[in-house]
């Protein structure tokens, strides 16, 4: 469940799927994003998260992963590198929203992580 700073419940997305990719290929990246968060709030429990901490930096190179269809997808359409990194992150950061939406387990309170959305798991205690 994804709340808001008022506690109020997020409960649409915008473009939590994308066009052109198959809906077993958005399954697989979805489960692989939530792999991703309960990883990531397992050891930074209190920190706030975003796309970018979860797929970028060491974690970049999305070849071998679920992921790496965003990238293809891009760049099959004609985008440079550059631009076909930048869709395929703003794509993920959707997709990572929609999971966050729909996780039945745990509860996540939406900020602001500069020029992304950042998220914050509120622990074992806050669930609804």
């Amino acid at each position: 469940m994804l709340i808001n700073e008022h506690r109020a419940r997020i409960t649409q997305h915008r473009g939590g799927s994308v066009r052109g990719v198959s809906d077993a290929d958005i399954q697989r990246m979805c489960d692989f994003l939530y792999g991703a968060v309960r990883a990531r709030c397992k050891d930074f429990e209190d920190a706030q998260f975003a796309a970018r901490d979860l797929l970028g930096g060491a974690n970049y190179f999305w070849e071998g992963t679920p992921m790496a269809v965003l990238f293809n997808k891009y760049v099959d359409e004609g985008c440079t590198h550059e631009e076909a990194v930048k869709r395929a992150g703003q794509s993920a950061g959707k997709l990572l929203k929609r999971v966050l939406i729909e996780d039945p387990n745990r509860t996540y309170v939406i900020g602001d992580a500069g020029l992304a959305a950042g998220y914050t798991w509120l622990g074992d205690g806050a669930r609804r």
